[in-house]
């Protein structure tokens, strides 16, 4: 995916999504995918890497940190009235754009 900041394009990657069944769990199943889409996205050159997680997925937003992301913006959803967080990764370990 890419946008345009100010007459720049800035390539980024998003994790729309991240499940584990639930008798798979707690086995770093989710931590080495969301580690290979990152490796991914570094490899194809692209710097940073976002993912929304509602904030109240507490094992969520522990994952994600243990990962790297970190939170960039708070947002709510209004269709849903569910509140989100929007992280960060930046794949050269510098702070997202």
């Amino acid at each position: 995916m890419s946008s345009s900041k100010s007459g720049h394009s800035h390539r980024y990657g998003y994790v729309a999504n991240v499940c584990v069944a639930k008798f798979a769990r707690r086995q770093g199943i989710a931590s080495n995918m969301l580690q290979l889409a990152v490796e991914i996205a570094k490899s194809s050159g692209v710097k940073d890497v976002f993912i929304h997680v509602n904030t109240n997925n507490k094992v969520a937003q522990q994952l994600y940190k243990n990962i790297g992301f970190e939170m960039v913006e708070a947002a709510a959803s209004r269709p849903l009235i569910e509140k989100t967080q929007l992280l960060c990764l930046n794949t050269d370990s510098a702070l997202c754009v």
